[in-house]
């Protein structure tokens, strides 16, 4: 994951250029030229996606690809003693993400597709109303179709007595012909499950846009047939290296949390090879849930606790069946990786 701040004269001048001087890449959403003067927030989950636009980039998805680059203006509002508090209270109240609303045909969406979590930057403390921060999402697959819109969807950002009504994100515009759209969840957004409908507030625009990759600039599973057969046939040349096999390996019994919300994950490192080092991913729903560092000798193996996000925690919970269908995936250095399924427990009640 690529995490930029970039000037706004700059990003306005790439913007600006039509579509077919960037070949494969369509920008769409707000041109970024309104000052993020306007702040919105709630205690649950909320997503904002553009209803019409100011701008003349287009507030839907154009073609079939995959959203590959997100920018925002903006940021949330609050203090460093605020931030400092907040964290101790519950480290993940500012995850925010990007998810991919397919339209239902009744007016409604549904979130298809959502990226990894992100942070906004904090106006006062490391951004300002005119900053415009870019993600590249190189680890997530963003997958779209015509007529799919793309959303800032954040987790509310709750915390007693600082942020009873969730977190500020001062990430809009007053523009007179623009209109946001937002669903307030009142609980979570559930990928596939959850109906979001609209609802509009004239008046203003969400400063993010977003750049969506086609044809090449879109992984295989997001292009279409035809475009496969293209980057098949441009690609052909000498064959692939050989994979090697993964130096570190997870075991994937079921696991339970524990206290602190972690989830023990037990990796073996192979006897033939080098020692082993590199990051354990837990990822459930598409997203991800738990990350963390692993460093062993050859032929060693070792418990890590892996700490899940709220929003991987809270999936837990509500789990079907009393436990969360999850997927591990051991990285080494020099890219050689192994995965599989197991099942996550929530913590057991005390009587």
């Amino acid at each position: 994951m690529v995490r930029r701040l970039l000037p706004a004269a700059l990003l306005l001048t790439f913007a600006a250029a039509p579509a077919s001087a960037q070949a494969d890449r369509t920008t769409i959403g707000s041109d970024l030229k309104a000052d993020a003067t306007i702040a919105a927030s709630d205690p649950n989950d909320i997503a904002f996606w553009p209803g019409s636009g100011g701008a003349d980039l287009g507030i839907e998805v154009p073609v079939r690809g995959e959203a590959i680059a997100f920018r925002l203006k903006g940021g949330t509002v609050q203090t460093k003693s605020e931030r400092a508090r907040a964290e101790a209270f519950d480290p993940d109240y500012d995850l925010m993400h990007f998810q991919v609303l397919h339209p239902q045909g009744d007016g409604t969406f549904q979130a298809t597709s959502t990226s990894e979590d992100y942070v906004a930057p904090v106006i006062g403390v490391n951004a300002s109303k005119d900053t415009v921060k870019e993600w590249l999402a190189d680890t997530s697959r963003l997958c779209v179709e015509p007529g799919d819109r793309i959303s800032l969807s954040e987790v509310g950002g709750y915390v007693p007595y600082i942020f009873g009504n969730g977190l500020r994100y001062q990430t809009f515009g007053q523009v007179g012909s623009a209109t946001t759209n937002e669903f307030r969840a009142g609980g979570m957004i559930a990928e596939d499950r959850t109906a979001l409908e609209p609802t509009p507030v004239r008046g203003r625009e969400l400063l993010l846009q977003v750049v969506i990759g086609s044809g090449q600039d879109a992984r295989w599973t997001c292009q279409t047939p035809a475009q496969r057969a293209a980057t098949a046939e441009q690609s052909s040349g000498p064959k692939a290296p050989r994979v090697l096999p993964p130096m570190a390996r997870p075991s994937l019994k079921t696991r339970r949390l524990d206290k602190r919300g972690r989830v023990p994950m037990t990796v073996r490192c192979r006897a033939a090879g080098t020692d082993c080092a590199g990051t354990i991913e837990l990822r459930a729903h598409k997203r991800r849930i738990g990350r963390a560092r692993y460093a062993l000798v050859k032929g060693a193996s070792s418990t890590f606790r892996v700490k899940l996000t709220r929003r991987g925690r809270r999936d837990v919970r509500r789990a079907s069946a009393g436990k969360l269908r999850t997927a591990a995936v051991v990285r080494a250095r020099g890219g050689r990786k192994a995965s599989g399924l197991f099942h996550i427990k929530p913590r057991r009640a005390r009587h």
